[in-house]
């Protein structure tokens, strides 16, 4: 069976965001001092993928995580009221941001030795 090529990109489209999904559910469940405001699908030309914009929250600032289907981190910033005064985007604060990569790690990690252990 051929698939064209239009079938391969609506596959490949699908799987992206079923990826995006886990980690974001991942994220979503596992970082408690920062709400997730919302989410919003992107396409990246370059990679010819998509990726997703995560915008959380902490009091009035908030931030944006943009990841990769693969888990990669493609940009963090700010979007706070003094950034958007300033007409900036600011940077994340380290303690978010370790939450992030963290969490991610251990998906990709549990990940693997799901791969490495079926029968667990």
């Amino acid at each position: 069976m051929h698939l064209s090529f239009i079938e391969m990109k609506k596959a490949q489209e699908a799987n992206d965001i079923a990826l995006l999904d886990l980690i974001q559910e991942e994220l979503e469940e596992s970082i408690f001092n920062y709400a997730l405001e919302s989410a919003e699908n992107l396409y990246d030309e370059e990679e010819d993928v998509v990726i997703r914009a995560l915008h959380w929250s902490v009091g009035t600032s908030v931030y944006v995580v943009v990841i990769h289907p693969l888990g990669f981190i493609k940009t963090v910033f700010s979007m706070s009221p003094d950034d958007v005064e300033d007409g900036e985007l600011g940077s994340v604060p380290s303690d978010f941001l370790l939450q992030v990569t963290n969490n991610i790690l251990s998906l990709n990690h549990h990940s693997v030795d799901d791969r490495e252990e079926p029968g667990r």
